[in-house]
């Protein structure tokens, strides 16, 4: 399995605050990944600690919403044989907090978001048997200017193409969100294996996460790099 990151920028660069995220993830996905297998895919060159970034096409950039970007990126991996095996992709505010190993029995393995029935798409897992998939969601937000996660919804509801067969709803410890901690972590196995959320965005949400979840590994990281942080 690979550990994907994906984010382009018609700037061609990290900003600030993703600039933190980016470095975060690689020292923290370095304490579980092995180096190879971890693919952070950009449209400029970046490098840190030893991993490299895949150079993609700007034209892959969602003009009408950043997030859906790793549509159109994920389709390009998968057809030009950059991704051959399983992936976990998530986005760069959500971290992983313990050691996983997942089973995916199904082409999508995807949480929602335990307080409402709607696909969570900051963290999923997916074969490269989910290309034709990927195909239907950036055809569909495309024809609406839709972010993906709305789209991806509609498709399982209405079971496009019984889509529904194809889906694994995975357990929220593999995305556990900002909202509503009291209800969702009751939900989740622990340790929570994932953690979705800004972290500098709200000093108090952070102390209060770490408090009730976050890993000393990601607490130290997390920390290190605070723009708060006194030097």
């Amino acid at each position: 399995m690979k550990n994907l990151l994906i984010y382009l920028n018609p700037r061609k660069s990290f900003d600030d605050e993703y600039t933190r995220y980016a470095e975060i993830q690689i020292d923290n996905n370095l304490y579980y990944w092995r180096p190879e297998d971890l693919l952070v895919v950009t449209n400029f060159p970046w490098q840190y600690h030893g991993v490299k970034a895949i150079e993609v096409p700007d034209n892959l950039f969602c003009e009408w919403d950043a997030r859906t970007s790793k549509v159109p990126a994920i389709i390009y991996l998968l057809e030009n044989q950059i991704l051959t095996e399983e992936a976990w992709f998530h986005d760069f505010d959500t971290f992983q907090n313990h050691l996983f190993e997942v089973k995916l029995t199904h082409d999508l393995g995807l949480t929602d978001y335990g307080w409402k029935e709607k696909w969570n798409t900051g963290s999923f897992f997916f074969k490269p048997t989910a290309l034709d998939i990927f195909h239907w969601l950036w055809d569909l937000s495309n024809q609406k200017q839709a972010n993906e996660e709305p789209i991806l919804w509609e498709l399982y509801r209405d079971n496009v193409n019984n889509i529904r067969a194809r889906c694994q709803k995975m357990n929220l410890t593999y995305n556990l969100g900002k909202r509503y901690v009291e209800t969702t972590i009751p939900m989740a196995e622990q340790p929570i294996k994932v953690v979705h959320f800004h972290p500098y965005w709200r000093p108090d949400r952070l102390e209060r996460f770490k408090k009730l979840f976050l890993s000393e590994t990601l607490i130290k990281l997390l920390d290190e790099k605070n723009p708060r942080s006194k030097k």
